[in-house]
């Protein structure tokens, strides 16, 4: 849900972080142990992988997506009426340096309180990073004490929309969540007009890139609507 007051001043963005992201951590472990014992490939260690020999075609990407830097029309539930109303989206920027990932997840686990995100025991598998904006539009219907809830609901996907993503003749599950790690408005500091710059990290297989960031945005009458980013 969202909320957007108007800004007498040009349009500004506001970066604030979250300090109550205990479930990131625990979502976190969560699907660690999940595509830890679920999607890793077989080994001696009792890890197991849906690998399927006899089925080499080459994969194909079929869903295009957005690319970087470019907006995507969209829309956020408000806050005020609880309904969707326009917004844009666009990604800047997809980390897969580990070691500039790795300051990152440093700062956040050092400004979080409660859980923090934890380090990954497989090589074969490590976090991306990829930043993203919202940008407001001024007459976004606002609250009273502006903006809270910025960011949109985003997943991971294969090039071909799958849950399931498919690095040779491995299938790897279990890799769809994204956990939020922005500076999110705490109230009073974000108003219609503003920018949100948030940003995702995710489990992914190493060396891929391959896959789609997808967000899944209200649309009118209830229903949803996914937009598909490219990732490089």
């Amino acid at each position: 849900m969202y909320d957007m007051k108007r800004k007498n001043r040009e349009t500004t963005t506001h970066k604030r972080r979250t300090r109550g992201a205990s479930l990131l951590a625990l979502c976190l472990c969560i699907l660690l142990g999940l595509f830890m014992t679920a999607c890793a490939p077989s080994g001696d260690d009792g890890t197991e992988a849906s690998a399927d020999a006899g089925s080499a075609a080459p994969h194909q990407d079929t869903i295009k997506g957005t690319a970087i830097d470019k907006w995507q029309d969209s829309y956020l539930i408000s806050e005020r009426d609880n309904e969707p109303h326009p917004v844009k989206v666009r990604f800047t920027s997809i980390d897969t340096d580990q070691a500039a990932v790795q300051e990152q997840i440093d700062a956040y686990n050092v400004s979080a309180t409660g859980q923090m995100i934890p380090a990954l025991d497989d090589p074969q598998y490590v976090y991306h990073i990829a930043h993203y904006e919202v940008s407001f539009p001024s007459d976004y219907p606002d609250g009273d004490y502006g903006i809270t809830q910025v960011a949109p609901q985003f997943s991971i996907c294969d090039g071909d929309g799958d849950d399931v993503i498919t690095v040779g003749n491995t299938n790897y599950s279990g890799l769809t969540q994204t956990f939020e790690i922005g500076y999110q408005p705490r109230g009073y500091d974000f108003h219609a007009g503003d920018t949100y710059e948030g940003a995702i990290v995710y489990v992914m297989v190493n060396g891929y890139d391959g896959y789609r960031i997808v967000e899944t945005a209200p649309a009118a009458g209830g229903e949803e609507e996914p937009h598909y980013y490219l990732t490089h």
